[in-house]
């Protein structure tokens, strides 16, 4: 069995919880990727890559695709007699009409909505930086954070409230951009506490998202809050930011809303959502909700991979009839 990868976030590969339980399924299967070129090259690297599309018994398409995709995909399915099967996996809000459009003519979804269908799965973008256990984490990374976030880390805080209060009052954000919102809650939240700011949208010499040089474990170890702005909300879209907040020892702020977390038990964390400067100057200056909020879980339960599990086992299965138990 062969399995191609298109349009997808750097790392995928190496990350992706899906691409474990795909090897775990198919220990067999023969995985290729297709990076996206620059200067709307891609779609002739496609053709020059033609054979891959031709083999492929399933395509895991990302939402980074470029002009004529469609089209050429389109194409592929038309004169494939055994046609594969094409899975749109996004971590981005599926809000954009231009930009980021799930491909309808897929055959399933794993996206970050938390509206399900038989053909749906709703994966929270957060399990992609989570520690499943040594069958599904051995090769992956959380370059950003600098480690995997641990149910333990996010369960029950590490550092008594009375250790953490003496850190220093501000909140880092850390970002590649300060596009809108972002950039209104950062300036909101500056003229009520110290705020700063690392990662290129406050360094341009930066010149990739992966190449700060430094973990948000560095930038986070001794600031009271992690600032987790979104650059979209919507229903199910929680995404590793907070997690990685919490598991650094700060309280999350976000402008998020509390409804649309699934998952998440909200009394963990500091909502900017409908809150004027006087409500959230009350909030943090009042020790005793402080507290409250600080010795809160980020969650309850911990996560499995089950219906993934199930979910995957179904594609496969429907691809020359398998059974996979």
């Amino acid at each position: 069995m062969r399995l191609l990868i298109l349009c997808q976030y750097t790392f995928y590969l190496e990350n992706s919880i899906v691409i474990k339980i795909f090897q775990k399924h198919l220990p067999n299967i023969k995985i290729k990727e297709i990076i996206n070129k620059r200067n709307n090259f891609t779609i002739i690297y496609w053709i020059l890559n033609l054979i891959k599309f031709l083999r492929a018994d399933f395509i895991i398409l990302g939402p980074f695709m470029p002009h004529y995709a469609s089209k050429f995909l389109k194409i592929i399915k038309l004169i494939r007699k055994n046609k594969p099967i094409i899975i749109y996996h996004t971590k981005e809000v599926p809000i954009s009409i231009h930009q980021y459009r799930p491909w309808e003519e897929s055959d399933y979804f794993i996206t970050v909505s938390s509206y399900s269908l038989d053909n749906h799965f709703y994966l929270p973008p957060w399990w992609e930086f989570f520690s499943f256990g040594e069958d599904y984490d051995t090769g992956r990374k959380n370059h950003k954070l600098g480690k995997f976030v641990n149910f333990e880390d996010v369960n029950q805080r590490k550092v008594p409230f009375e250790k953490w209060y003496e850190k220093e009052n501000k909140a880092v954000l850390i970002s590649t951009h300060l596009s809108h919102p972002k950039d209104y809650f950062y300036k909101k939240l500056s003229k009520i506490i110290k705020c700063e700011g690392y990662g290129r949208a406050f360094d341009k010499s930066i010149k990739g998202y992966y190449s700060s040089g430094f973990t948000k474990i560095d930038k986070l170890a001794n600031a009271r809050y992690d600032l987790s702005l979104f650059n979209a909300v919507f229903p199910g879209y929680v995404d590793e930011r907070i997690f990685d907040g919490y598991a650094c020892g700060c309280i999350p702020i976000t402008n998020n809303i509390p409804e649309f977390m699934d998952f998440i038990n909200t009394e963990s964390i500091i909502f900017l959502h409908n809150k004027d400067e006087d409500e959230i100057k009350n909030i943090l200056s009042n020790k005793d909700k402080l507290k409250e909020i600080y010795d809160a879980p980020l969650i309850k339960n911990r996560p499995n991979l089950n219906e993934l599990n199930e979910f995957i086992k179904k594609i496969i299965n429907q691809k020359n009839n398998l059974k996979i138990l």
